[in-house]
Order: C-alpha cells, then sequence, then structure tokens
C-alpha cells in the first residue's frame, strides 16, 4: 500500500498582512513597474521588491532589521507576491539591482510621484484639516467669551469706565469675534446712589476669519538673508523642504529596531536610496494608522489600547503588536489562516488587511 507524504508548512503572517494590503490599496507595485519598466525574465518585479522592503522595514516589533532574504525565510511571501515566489528569489543582488534603477530614475521625483497619488487617492487635503481646526476654535471661543460676558452682565460698577474697561478686556482677547452693540445701564440705589452694568453681543469677525481661512494649509517662512539676490523665494522654500525631509528621516531611522544592513549602504547613492525608501515605508505607516482611525471614527467603533482601554485613535504599532501569532498553515496544498480572532478580523477588514 503506497501512503503518500502528507506535507505541512507553517509561515509567518503576523501584522504584515495589514502592510501589504495598504501597498496594494495605494499602487505601490504597479506605479513603480510602470515607471521602471518590468521584465518577463524576472521572477520578482521591482515594484514588487520595493514591496518587499516595505514590508521588511515595517516589519519591526521586538526585533531589528535583518538581512533581505533571511527575513523573509519564515515569513509567508508567496501569499504577499503570489504563487511560485521563494525567499530566496529576494537575494542581496536583486535587492541591489533594484536600488540602483531607482536612484537612476530619480529619488525625488519617484518619491513626489507616489506622494500624490497618495494624496489624490485618499483626499488629503492640509487646507482641509486646517479649516477643520479653525471652525473647532472659533466653536470654543464663542462659548468661552459668551459665558463671561453672560457673567459681566450681572456684575455692577460704580463707574461706569469700569464696566467699559472690563468688555475692552474680555475683547482684547478675541481672535475670531468681537462684542457688538455695547450699552451701559445704569441702576439707582439708596441715597441716589448710581451703579452701572455693561452688556454686549458677541459677534463672529468675519474679516478676521477669511484671513484665518485663505491662510489655512499655509504657513511662513522666514529668514535672516534679506537680500534677493542672496536667497530667493523658492530657493527659500526648496532649502526648507530638504531639512524637513531630512529631519523626518532621521526620526524614523534612529529607531533602535530598524537597522539597514551595510551591504546597501556602501556608496552616497545607496544611503540615499536607502532613505527614500525609509521615507515609502513612513508614508504606507503613517497612512495606514490614518485609514485606520478614520474608519474607526465613521463606525463609532474602538479597539483595545496598550492598557486594555477602548479607543478610537489607536497607533499602527500597537496594532502590529496585537498581530503577533498569526499564520498561514499549509497543508496538502490547502492555505488557511490560524490564529485570525474576531478582534484581529475586524482591524484588519477596517485597517486594509491581505
Amino acid at each position: 500500500m503506497n501512503h503518500q507524504k502528507e506535507e505541512t508548512f507553517i509561515k509567518n503572517l503576523d501584522h504584515l498582512g495589514i502592510v501589504a494590503g495598504i501597498v496594494d490599496e495605494i499602487g505601490i507595485v504597479e506605479k513603480i513597474n510602470d515607471l521602471l519598466g518590468t521584465d518577463t525574465r524576472e521572477r520578482v518585479s521591482a515594484g514588487e521588491v520595493v514591496k518587499t522592503i516595505i514590508l521588511n522595514g515595517l516589519g519591526f516589533v521586538s526585533k531589528p532589521l535583518y538581512l533581505f532574504s533571511q527575513f523573509f525565510e519564515d515569513k509567508a511571501i508567496e501569499h504577499f507576491l503570489g504563487e511560485g515566489i521563494k525567499a530566496e528569489d529576494l537575494n542581496d543582488d536583486k535587492l541591489v539591482r533594484v536600488m540602483d534603477k531607482l536612484y537612476k530614475y530619480g529619488l525625488t521625483k519617484l518619491f513626489l510621484i507616489i506622494a500624490l497619488e497618495v494624496v489624490k487617492k485618499y483626499g488629503i487635503s492640509r487646507k482641509k484639516a486646517d479649516l477643520k481646526k479653525l471652525t473647532q476654535k472659533i466653536n470654543e471661543e464663542f462659548l468661552k467669551i459668551g459665558k463671561q460676558i453672560a457673567k459681566l452682565a450681572a456684575d455692577e460698577f460704580e463707574q461706569p469706565s469700569l464696566a467699559i474697561s472690563r468688555i475692552q478686556e474680555l475683547e482684547s482677547k478675541l481672535k475670531y469675534h468681537k462684542i457688538s452693540e455695547v450699552q451701559i445701564i445704569e441702576r439707582q440705589i439708596k441715597d441716589k446712589k448710581v451703579l452701572y452694568k455693561v452688556t454686549g453681543d458677541l459677534r463672529e469677525n468675519q474679516e478676521l476669519i477669511s484671513e484665518n481661512q485663505n491662510s489655512s494649509g499655509r504657513f511662513i517662512l522666514a529668514t535672516n538673508i534679506l537680500e534677493l539676490t542672496e536667497l530667493s523665494a523658492p530657493e527659500i522654500l526648496r532649502i526648507y523642504k530638504q531639512q524637513q525631509s531630512s529631519e523626518r528621516g532621521f526620526r524614523f531611522i534612529k529607531d533602535p529596531l530598524f537597522f539597514a544592513d551595510s551591504l546597501f549602504v556602501k556608496n552616497p547613492e545607496r544611503v540615499e536610496t536607502m532613505m527614500m525608501l525609509m521615507g515609502l515605508c513612513l508614508l504606507v505607516y503613517n497612512l495606514g494608522q490614518r485609514q485606520l482611525r478614520s474608519s474607526l471614527k465613521t463606525e463609532k467603533a474602538t479597539v483595545k489600547n496598550q492598557v486594555n482601554k477602548l479607543t478610537e485613535r489607536p497607533t499602527w504599532r500597537w496594532i502590529f503588536q496585537c498581530f503577533q501569532g498569526i499564520h498561514v498553515l499549509i497543508m496538502q496544498g490547502v492555505k488557511r489562516v490560524i490564529n485570525l480572532t474576531e478582534e484581529r478580523c475586524r482591524c484588519a477588514v477596517v485597517g486594509g488587511g491581505q
């Protein structure tokens, strides 16, 4: 009697399915393949390599970033890239060739194209966010000062100048409103003594509000170099953007769980390419966290945070930790995701998991 040997494999999925889902939703693989081109002889395209670099970069939870191929030895790589793709296909030579292609195309240009796609696809607007904050500030000021005016209307003063002084003091605190129709009310008491009250209407100052609305989504850059011939306005903006990009990237790279192998940083071109790839990791992370929080808010749903309290604003890093221990079980060619609880399923759905 012949007994067929039953083959069983277990591969780690963990939180990388969520990361892969966001990468696919953005369309990073397709965009990079369109820009760099594809070769039918290659088992793994440039876009797919970049996807695995992002998975690698955001694979940190309690481990540093390992060598590229080693990182995927126990991962469900076929689940992320397709049937037949093995960890050994993601070798150092392949990674270096793709990094060189990225640099040759233009790192800033490539990142900008992907970032603009994200802005367009998800309707991300700095101006919209600023206007929302402005509306909130206007409402908060109206409530706060409105209560103070109502309280002031009940106070009595011996001199009308004192009443006027108090109303002016309140008005000096206003950023988005003005106090109009100020009236001094006299009240005679015994011994013909007169006391004074002050009233006024709190109204929106449309001129100030319009100024703030017009400046939404903008900020001021200043320099002590005053000669336009030495430093033009476009040059100021360019230098500022470079500084901001560097600071953001270095903050990400300083994480003790994020280490790059020396193989990829032997020359300045590779350093720049690695920084751009880290920027993509940061883009995916922030977008994933934004989408998760937005979905929870829309559905009026919550998840438990690190101290077991319900929140609608969890960090993606915490969600990563919650997804540890999820595996892909492969038995006789049949795949099954195991340890995917109801809570994890809900997070995966709202978070864009794969």
